[in-house]
């Protein structure tokens, strides 16, 4: 189990981490994208669906602009931090 939060946090983390840089350059939406489709399905396999639905946003507002994508990713960290803390006293 905790191999597995592990993994969950890592897969985030990177995802996270893909859609802050896509904000700050605004390289390509592909990018944006797979990254919210892959936290979107490691998400919802733990069964963290609140985040999932943030990412189903994230990944259909592929091709909006800064400010959409800003608030999304807003509830995206806000999501992350949740599940990274129910972890941390899960664990404790």
């Amino acid at each position: 189990e905790e191999m597995l939060a592990t993994l969950f946090m890592d897969v985030g983390l990177n995802s996270l981490q893909t859609l802050e840089e896509h904000i700050r350059s605004m390289n390509g939406n592909d990018s944006w994208r797979m990254a919210s489709h892959k936290l979107k399905g490691s998400s919802a396999q733990m069964g963290a669906n609140k985040l999932s639905g943030f990412c189903l946003l994230a990944e259909k507002a592929a091709d909006e602009g800064l400010e959409k994508k800003t608030l999304i990713l807003e509830d995206i960290k806000r999501g992350l931090e949740e599940i990274s803390l129910f972890f941390k006293y899960r664990h404790m």
